[in-house]
């Protein structure tokens, strides 16, 4: 792994992306000072506090399509996995984040193209049960992004909001890979999205996203109604959760939900999604 700290202005723009601002400095949100571990005798991660939602909702969905992939899979080993499937979907090269100070202005990096130095780095170096763990890979990824895409955004929203959520586009960033603004059908290519990092190569699309508000459940695109895993990040409104299916039924996996200790709840009919899910079913079984 090869360092390099991001100073000065490489650092202050990475901050700007990630963290809103509050009085003229950088703040990061009380809700994002946690560490990310599991309810006991579950694959299911627990949320402590209110505002990451979107963050551990993706990672909940890579960690659920482990679990279902990788025969023997311990918990520790699925979370790496889903940190390092989101590196791969957003530029296919690995950085990881260990140290920063937004005072100071500067943020150190270790680099990789192979993921096996990574997924050995991450089982050694990175403390998932920091304080600071989510923000440290909120900067791992936004660093990952690059400047280019970034920069491509219409309209510049820092990707933890001003009331401490997570913003949507950073949700729509990591499923797809790219910048989008306003989804629709014009991101995909040939039925795939286009890693951002290697140059013509295609990445089918692994998690979906169905949006449900109001009781009303609808799919943000085309691209994202039947991935390929059968698993979505489900986005209503205000919060985010996981969504998978097993073959027979819909699972929901929401990490903010403390309710229960299992992984996840069954998707029976008193739920808002229960109808717009069996007409996905339709077309894939």
């Amino acid at each position: 792994m090869r360092h390099f700290r991001a100073e000065g202005k490489t650092a202050t723009e990475i901050f700007s992306y990630v963290l809103p601002v509050s009085n003229k400095n950088f703040t990061i949100p009380q809700g994002w000072l946690q560490g990310l571990d599991f309810f006991p005798h579950s694959y299911r991660l627990k949320q402590k506090h209110a505002g990451p939602c979107g963050l551990f909702a993706i990672l909940q969905a890579y960690i659920l399509i482990a679990k279902k992939n990788i025969p023997g899979v311990s918990k520790m080993e699925a979370l790496r996995y889903a940190v390092l499937e989101i590196m791969e979907k957003l530029r296919a090269i690995y950085a990881i984040t260990n140290e920063f100070d937004v005072d100071k202005n500067f943020i150190d990096f270790y680099i990789t193209e192979e993921r096996e130095e990574a997924e050995n780095y991450l089982a050694k170096n990175f403390e998932f049960d920091s304080k600071l763990a989510i923000i440290r890979l909120m900067l791992a990824f936004t660093f990952i992004i690059g400047p280019k895409m970034l920069n491509s955004y219409a309209f510049k929203e820092s990707f933890i909001t001003a009331d401490g959520n997570t913003d949507i586009h950073f949700v729509l960033h990591v499923l797809t890979g790219t910048a989008i603004d306003t989804m629709n059908k014009k991101f995909t290519i040939g039925g795939g999205v286009l890693l951002s990092g290697i140059r013509g190569k295609i990445l089918t699309q692994d998690v979906g996203l169905i949006s449900c508000s109001n009781y009303n459940a609808s799919s943000i695109s085309d691209r994202l109604l039947v991935p390929y895993q059968y698993t979505w990040v489900v986005f209503y409104g205000g919060h985010f959760t996981s969504l998978m299916y097993d073959g027979a039924d819909f699972f929901e996996c929401d990490p903010f939900d403390h309710s229960f200790v299992e992984c996840c709840k069954k998707v029976t009919y008193e739920h808002p999604l229960y109808d717009f899910l069996k007409k996905i079913k339709a077309k894939f079984v």
